[in-house]
């Protein structure tokens, strides 16, 4: 959090390696512990389907952010979700320009 900028931070939580990730109640539990935190802005970012990893408009919070959280659980779903897709792509410029990425 303060390496994301404290107050000022823009955190996308990303629980794609969560089995509860698909389940829309369960969006509160993954912000809960940021929202706690007051940062300027906190949200979800997640799909398991490549082809909504490649959707510019779904990739634009990532476009502002300053850091990224990967919730926990079976990492092989982020991978199978994101990888080589526009997602990744901003992962690693949100990382270039300092943002924080951790999980």
């Amino acid at each position: 959090f303060d390496l994301a900028g404290k107050d000022k931070a823009r955190i996308v939580v990303v629980p794609t390696a969560s089995a509860d990730a698909d389940d829309p109640k369960q969006a509160e539990s993954f912000l809960r512990q940021w929202k706690d935190l007051k940062p300027a802005a906190v949200e979800i970012l997640h799909t398991r389907d490549a082809k909504t990893a490649n959707d510019p408009d779904f990739v634009k919070p990532l476009a502002t952010a300053t850091g990224v959280w990967f919730s926990g659980g079976d990492q092989s779903r982020i991978t199978a979700a994101y990888r080589g897709t526009l997602v990744e792509a901003e992962l690693k410029k949100l990382h270039a320009r300092g943002g924080a990425v951790g999980g």
